[in-house]
């Protein structure tokens, strides 16, 4: 494949040629593309795309929508949620490791891992994990949960560190 330089000419031109680029090879040979399916998760071609999903869950009559990232696994098991364990940098100084919590009661909200500053020296209150309704600057969101008749789904976010980032402005900065 020849990819156009951009050293003069009409820039319309260039964008054009991406276009048809695009459009007559590069959407076609994704489109030819077969994804490997593993073990727990299947690949649904829509009109719209292709959803990557995993297998439903048999027990508690919960599904996972997405598979699991492997740190900050949210699972269900008789109707309680369990976090599993992953990593935590809080303002980019603290770095710490987070051992997973278990018997969440569940409801409709995004599982989130939290921790707050605890005073002005630099200490945080335990890291822990609550379903919010919606993530905020102490609440790094690792899932978003829907609880329904049907049961409880999980919507797992590929998650390697949570971030929690608290700042607020400089008060010289305002004068």
């Amino acid at each position: 494949m020849i990819f156009p330089l951009l050293t003069g000419g009409n820039v319309v031109e260039v964008i054009r040629n991406w276009k048809a680029l695009w459009n007559n090879v590069i959407r076609d040979e994704l489109r030819r593309m077969t994804p490997i399916q593993g073990a727990g998760c299947r690949i649904e071609r829509l009109p719209k795309g292709t959803v990557f999903s995993a297998v439903p869950r048999s027990a508690g009559g919960g599904t996972v929508i997405a598979p699991a990232s492997g740190l900050f696994e949210v699972s269900e098991n008789d109707g309680k949620l369990a976090v599993g364990p992953g990593f935590v940098n809080r303002n980019g100084l603290d770095f710490a490791q987070f051992p997973g919590a278990e018997g969440i009661a569940p409801k409709s909200g995004y599982m989130c891992i939290c921790s707050e500053p605890a005073d002005k020296l630099g200490t945080w209150t335990a890291v822990e994990a609550k379903i919010l309704a919606e993530p905020n600057i102490f609440g790094f969101p690792v899932a978003r949960i829907t609880v329904a008749e049907a049961g409880i789904e999980i919507e797992q976010y590929p998650v390697t560190v949570a971030f929690i980032v608290a700042g607020k402005r400089c008060p010289i900065a305002e004068l």
